[in-house]
C-alpha cells in the first residue's frame, strides 16, 4: 500500500530558506503568492535558536523532516516530468491538488506542470469538455 504524501506547503504552511546559502548571500530563489497570503518574516538565527531551546535535538528533527519532506516532492515532481505525459501530469494534478485549479492562475500551473500556457489550456478544455 502507498503511503500518501503530505505537502508541507499547504495552508498555514511554514516557508524557510531550504538551503543554508539561502540565508546568507543573494540567490534566484523567488516564491511567489498567487492568492492572498499573510506573511510574517522573522530572522532566521532568532528562529533556529527557538526550536533549539526547545531541547532533545528539535532543530536535528524539524531540520530532517523538512530535508526528507522538500526531497521527496522534489523527485517525485522531477520523476514525473520525465516519465508522464503532460496529460497524465494534470491528471495527477486534479487528483492531488483539485483546489488550486479554482485559486491559481493557469500559467502557474502550467509551469509547475511543466509545460507551457497553451499546453496547459488544451489540457484543462480537453479534460472539461471530456
Amino acid at each position: 500500500m502507498t503511503q500518501p504524501v503530505q505537502h508541507f506547503f499547504s495552508e498555514g504552511g511554514l516557508i524557510w530558506p531550504v538551503f543554508g546559502r539561502s540565508r546568507t548571500s543573494r540567490n534566484t530563489l523567488w516564491l511567489t503568492a498567487v492568492t492572498p497570503a499573510t506573511l510574517w518574516v522573522g530572522d532566521f538565527s532568532s528562529f533556529r535558536a527557538a526550536v533549539q531551546a526547545r531541547g532533545n535535538g528539535a532543530w536535528e528533527k524539524f531540520a530532517i523532516v523538512l530535508t526528507e519532506e522538500v526531497a521527496e516532492l522534489t523527485s517525485m515532481r522531477e520523476f514525473r516530468k520525465q516519465t508522464m505525459s503532460a496529460k497524465e501530469r494534470y491528471r495527477v494534478l486534479l487528483e492531488e491538488y483539485p483546489e488550486l485549479i479554482k485559486r491559481v492562475p493557469d500559467n502557474q500551473l502550467a509551469s509547475w506542470l511543466g509545460v507551457v500556457p497553451a499546453t496547459f489550456s488544451r489540457l484543462k478544455k480537453a479534460t472539461d469538455t471530456g
